[in-house]
């Protein structure tokens, strides 16, 4: 990284432009950030998958990375019943 630029890789001094990190959606030329905001999540969905691979390397006796999918799978049930409340 050149000194002087901050993390998102933008110029200095230019307020409000996109950092060169950003990915371009090629259909409407918009940050992609910025174009997130029109698809939905599906954390329920997310959690069940999450919940199922976690079982799955468990039954392996892969326990690190059945743990960390455990913990994904909360997050995404977590966030399902937050969302519901909305």
């Amino acid at each position: 990284m050149r000194a002087g630029l901050g993390a998102g890789g933008g110029e200095p001094g230019r307020a409000g432009k996109v950092p060169a990190m950003a990915k371009i959606d090629k259909r409407g030329g918009q940050p992609f950030a910025l174009t997130l905001s029109k698809y939905r999540s599906d954390f329920f969905n997310a959690h069940q998958r999450h919940w199922k691979d976690a079982e799955l390397l468990y039954k392996e006796k892969r326990w690190a990375n059945a743990d960390h999918l455990y913990g994904l799978s909360a997050e995404c049930g977590l966030k399902a019943v937050m969302v519901m409340g909305n």
